[in-house]
């Protein structure tokens, strides 16, 4: 194809329509506004503050925001869940699922955890739970509720052999 004048305008044309495709089909980049506001509501239900800090309290919900922004089918799992999770809500107790009392919170996980094993919605339970895990005992802040002060690795626990010390 010789690139004249007339297939030029074609390829801009094809071009902008496939961009105005990608926006009405609801492709985008970034978690969804549900996501966005359900997310932290559900990491402080599974990571709750007590002694130690909540998820968002060490900025969990922003650390696993940023992953989503980098892998698009995480993405697309997490929207799924946060999305059930604010439906969910919304028909059974008519409010927004980051405004529910912790105790309906809960009620509402506990019905996402049972959820059959290999269907999206325990994916995205057990994806979440695990990495909201991972990045909350990394960071040196959640170590204040479990009477340690450095990380056991590289070092290792040189008292292993000893049964552990409760406070009191």
């Amino acid at each position: 194809m010789q690139l004249t004048r007339r297939n030029f305008f074609k390829l801009i044309s094809a071009g902008i329509a496939m961009i105005g495709v990608y926006w009405i089909w609801g492709w985008r980049i970034g978690p969804s506004e549900t996501t966005k506001k359900t997310l932290p509501a559900f990491l402080d239900t599974l990571i709750p503050r007590d002694e130690s800090p909540s998820a968002t309290d060490l900025t969990v919900d922003q650390k696993l925001l940023q992953k989503l922004n980098k892998n698009k089918r995480y993405q697309k799992l997490v929207d799924h869940g946060c999305n059930w999770l604010e439906e969910y809500s919304q028909k059974e107790l008519q409010q927004s699922f980051n405004q529910l009392s912790e105790e309906q919170r809960i009620s509402i996980v506990s019905l996402l955890a049972k959820q059959k094993t290999g269907t999206d919605l325990r994916r995205f339970f057990d994806r979440i739970r695990t990495d909201a895990f991972q990045f909350y005992y990394s960071d040196a802040g959640s170590w204040q509720g479990l009477g340690i002060d450095l990380p056991p690795q590289p070092l290792g626990f040189e008292d292993y052999d000893r049964a552990p010390v409760l406070d009191a």
